[in-house]
């Protein structure tokens, strides 16, 4: 099989345009339209699911940090009401407040 070069007219008629005016490339219009449509749509739902990744990215990142502030303040609560805590501080602001020496009642 040999190949065969194309002429300088057919390459022209391309730049020009005549060759999309000619019956056979007319016929093809809507094949042509729909491709091109389909490829629009396809680069259009890959921006959206980048955006949609950024998006995921910076939500995780958000509760990543909000464990961790959640974390700090429970541990910070756990110190401040632990009852040796509460008597030093009693005791730092001399309050009449005592340290109960007897161990609670429970009642039924």
């Amino acid at each position: 099989m040999k190949l065969r070069l194309p002429r300088f007219e057919d390459v022209q008629a391309w730049f020009t345009g005549d060759k999309l005016n000619s019956a056979g490339a007319r016929k093809h219009y809507k094949l042509v339209l729909l491709i091109a449509g389909l490829v629009f749509l396809y680069i259009l739902a890959g921006y959206n699911s980048l955006k949609q990744q950024r998006h995921l990215l910076e939500l995780k990142k958000e509760v990543r940090d909000a464990k961790y502030e959640y974390l700090t303040i429970f541990a910070k609560r756990t110190e401040i009401t632990r009852q040796s805590y509460i008597v030093s501080k009693l005791t730092e602001h001399n309050s009449p407040l005592k340290e109960n020496q007897v161990a609670p009642i429970k009642l039924d």
